[in-house]
């Protein structure tokens, strides 16, 4: 359990406004709530040294790059620091963009981002042939759709919901190498000053603003966003899997727009494996999640057949352009 960082009301707007738009300069966020820059600037340092803030993140579309997104579920057995230091290991030689160690009935999350069937069956025997002695269940599933939602819960505002997605039918454009590094800087850290950006690809400053344009309007990058860790400010992280009992088109989009309008559920994934629908929810206790998961039961029993709960214990890796 890490310690808990108290954050008072300042922060919370500030965390606020990063997750809405993480490249907003500390003027813009002083101006709004009329405070000075130094000011804002201390915060949000303070925020990162205390790891409130892990990442600030371009957030980047896979499909707009012709990537399929897909999910390892794990059940280890006999999971020793040898066994993790493998997964640790293993991690570094996939294309990953999340990696996660969870509870309930499985241990690890790992997302991988793959162009072909040919690319994730071959990660696919990588795993079983360093881990299949100890994997006593696996599930591979694959992302239909993907919204996600701003983080309301910071300032407790009520508002009307907005959608961006992380996954959805798009097609592929084309990029080149520029572009290719450009997104890897920014999904990185999406605050790196253009300057920097424009010396490091040795390019000057115009070009690197309208290729960001570029890029921006044909929705290869999406938004900007913010990496929180939620234990730091005492917040829990869920996943629920749902698996469906009825395939009724107007009950589940009565669902999504449920969990749109919960300031709670900031992630929901449409998928196809085990089970149907992911919403993530990231919440202040149990106590507070198992409230909302009986709400959605009882709302919803004509077509949720079963919830399977995990609870993210520790984020190892996000990165939306593969190294």
């Amino acid at each position: 359990m890490e310690n808990i960082i108290k954050i008072d009301f300042l922060d919370r707007k500030i965390l606020y406004e990063l997750d809405r738009n993480s490249r907003k300069t500390a003027s813009e966020i002083a101006k709004k709530y009329r405070v000075h820059r130094n000011v804002i600037n201390f915060r949000i340092k303070k925020l990162q040294e205390n790891g409130v803030i892990r990442q600030f993140v371009a957030m980047i579309s896979p499909t707009a790059l012709g990537l399929t997104p897909y999910k390892f579920y794990l059940q280890l057995q006999n999971l020793t620091k040898e066994k993790e230091e493998t997964i640790t290991n293993l991690i570094k030689e996939l294309p990953v963009y999340w990696v996660a160690r969870v509870s309930g009935q499985w241990d690890y999350i790992i997302g991988v981002l793959v162009k072909n069937n040919k690319e994730i069956n071959e990660i696919k025997l990588k795993v079983l042939e360093l881990l299949g002695e100890d994997i006593t269940k696996k599930n591979i599933s694959t992302l239909v759709e993907a919204p996600h939602y701003y983080r309301t819960y910071f300032l407790e505002k009520e508002e009307l919901p907005q959608t961006k997605y992380w996954i959805k039918q798009q097609k592929s454009t084309k990029t080149d190498k520029t572009d290719l590094e450009i997104l890897k800087l920014l999904s990185n850290n999406s605050r790196t000053p253009i300057i920097e950006i424009a010396a490091k690809l040795k390019l000057n400053v115009k070009t690197i603003i309208s290729r960001i344009k570029k890029l921006e309007k044909e929705e290869i990058i999406y938004d900007y966003r913010i990496s929180i860790n939620l234990e730091k400010i005492g917040y829990k992280f869920y996943k629920c899997l749902i698996s469906l009992k009825k395939g009724n088109p107007k009950q589940i989009h009565k669902f999504l727009t449920y969990c749109q309008q919960q300031k709670n559920i900031i992630h929901v994934v449409e998928c196809l494996g085990n089970w149907d629908i992911e919403p993530e929810i990231e919440i202040e206790s149990e106590q507070k999640y198992y409230a909302l998961l009986q709400e959605i039961r009882e709302k919803f029993k004509e077509i949720i057949k079963n919830i399977e709960t995990i609870n993210i214990i520790k984020e190892y890796s996000y990165i939306c352009v593969p190294q």
